[in-house]
């Protein structure tokens, strides 16, 4: 990827954060009814910063591997999923307000703020839950007149691992346990090992030399190994 095109994508990025976290802003005000100027201004100025935050802390990230630099990296990485499951819960809320007003019904909005908040914070859980505990997909794959050699072969793909400054050697060595216990034949990694990363990976794949696969491992890069800085 050239210099122009990231530049591109993350102002691109950084439009969409702004504009995402706009929303929560004036949904908030509207929802809990807020006239004060000075709470306007610090809700607004709290926002703004978190709008910019993934971004700041991944640069801050991507050129230090200090414990500090990866706690605030995996603070507002949680905080891009929390707003993005806030934002959701908002435009369901939006359109409660719609549908109420076509019935001519009114009700108090702050309940619509309780729900958002409930419904932000359990789903934000339960992804979280998920991620650090990844399942198993199993998928029959047909293909006609496929050869006798090839048939009845247990094949895993591994995708988008994101190894870095959240997810590092002890999550990636229980996933090769998961997939040893598959006894595959072969395993394809197809992209986005790493996330944030740059310089020297090998302290990071390590547990990878133990996947047992007999007819062999196979690795493709994906965009996250072709940021910018990456080796």
């Amino acid at each position: 990827m050239n210099i122009l095109g990231f530049i591109l994508i993350l102002s691109v990025f950084i439009a969409i954060l702004l504009g995402g976290h706009f929303f929560i802003y004036f949904s908030v005000v509207k929802f809990l009814a807020i006239t004060s100027l000075g709470a306007k201004v610090w809700l607004g100025g709290g926002l703004l910063f978190l709008s910019v935050s993934f971004v700041l802390s991944s640069i801050l990230a991507h050129y230090s591997e200090g414990l500090l630099a990866r706690i605030i990296y995996s603070v507002f990485s949680f905080w891009l999923g929390m707003g993005w499951n806030l934002i959701m819960a908002f435009v369901v809320s939006w359109l409660v307000v719609g549908t109420a007003k076509m019935a001519g019904q009114s009700f108090d909005y702050k309940y619509l703020m309780v729900f958002s908040i409930i419904f932000m914070l359990v789903f934000s859980i339960w992804g979280a839950w998920n991620v650090y505990n990844p399942r198993i997909k199993n998928v029959t794959v047909k293909i006609k007149n496929l050869p006798q050699e090839w048939r009845d072969k247990k094949v895993i793909q591994l995708s988008d691992v994101h190894l870095g400054h959240i997810y590092g050697k002890k999550f990636l060595t229980k996933i090769v346990n998961k997939v040893n216990a598959q006894n595959p034949d072969m395993v394809f990694i197809t992209g986005d090992l790493f996330d944030g990363m740059d310089g020297s990976l090998s302290q990071l794949t390590g547990p990878l030399g133990g996947i047992k696969a007999p007819q062999g491992v196979y690795f493709i890069t994906g965009n996250h190994e072709y940021l910018p800085g990456h080796s």
